[in-house]
């Protein structure tokens, strides 16, 4: 009977222990994301092809648009820090938002409220803007 060698072994066995590959993420993520009690929302718009991405918040009136400009994957998650950039109910500032995207399991986490949301495909990317607040 013909004996196999380690070496020939070698490649068999690295390839049975390597763990089966983590899905590609997305290079686009149009998502509406809701609070388990359904009184805050995310709309997020992450484009991975520039690093950057938009998440709007809505939660008892405040409708308050931030912005990341460093997104980066970690395994199955998008990550980033938004940034307060407008608001189309009157606030100037707010905290900035450290978040994950999980795009396996359709979850948004807020890190910094630690809430989770969960996300829906978004139809209308108009949505992810805030209304024009010119006057006509």
């Amino acid at each position: 009977m013909p004996r196999l060698s380690r070496t020939a072994l070698a490649p068999t066995v690295a390839l049975l222990l390597t763990p089966a590959c983590a899905p590609e993420a997305p290079a686009r993520v149009l998502q509406s994301c809701t609070s388990e009690s359904g009184q805050s929302q995310f709309i997020i718009d992450l484009d991975r092809s520039n690093g950057r991405g938009k998440l709007r918040y809505q939660f008892f009136g405040q409708d308050v648009l931030y912005r990341s400009d460093s997104l980066t994957v970690d395994g199955n998650q998008i990550r980033g820090t938004a940034v307060f950039e407008k608001s189309a109910t009157g606030e100037v500032r707010g905290s900035p938002v450290k978040f994950a995207y999980d795009f396996v399991n359709g979850t948004l986490i807020d890190k910094g409220a630690a809430q989770t949301y969960t996300c829906d495909t978004l139809q209308d990317r108009s949505l992810v803007d805030l209304p024009d607040q010119t006057n006509g």
